[in-house]
């Protein structure tokens, strides 16, 4: 891994409930020297390994970017706060019923780890 790779890597391990865009990740990184067209390219890297994920917001032509930290992360649906950015998971056997509703009444397979729903988090509401 490169050390770039490893200094976006480290970033995303210190703020695993948080969405970034490539700005704000480029903004965080500025003192080790690491250029947005490489912040880019690592980004494009990591999400091809399945390391990270990609969300866009309604509204917003901007990416966010978020680290698939487990296997929880994966199987669980993310609420992401409008305001803070910080993200949640859905509690497993509350997701577990969501997924199970959707298919029963309408057949639609949910894909959990591509699932946001945006609202406004506890301490920002």
């Amino acid at each position: 891994m490169t050390k770039q790779r490893r200094l976006l890597m480290d970033f995303f391990e210190n703020h695993p409930d948080r969405l970034f865009s490539a700005g704000e990740i480029a903004d965080n990184l500025t003192r080790e020297n690491i250029s947005i067209s490489a912040v880019y390219r690592n980004l494009n890297a990591l999400l091809e390994k399945g390391l990270i994920d990609c969300v866009t917001k309604d509204g917003v032509r901007e990416k966010y970017y978020r680290f698939l930290i487990s296997e929880e992360c994966r199987s669980s649906i993310h609420l992401t706060c409008t305001r803070c950015n910080r993200s949640f998971h859905l509690d497993a056997d509350k997701t577990d019923s969501i997924v199970k509703s959707a298919l029963k009444n309408s057949g639609f397979s949910i894909d959990t780890s591509k699932s946001v729903l945006y609202g406004r988090c506890g301490k920002c509401k």
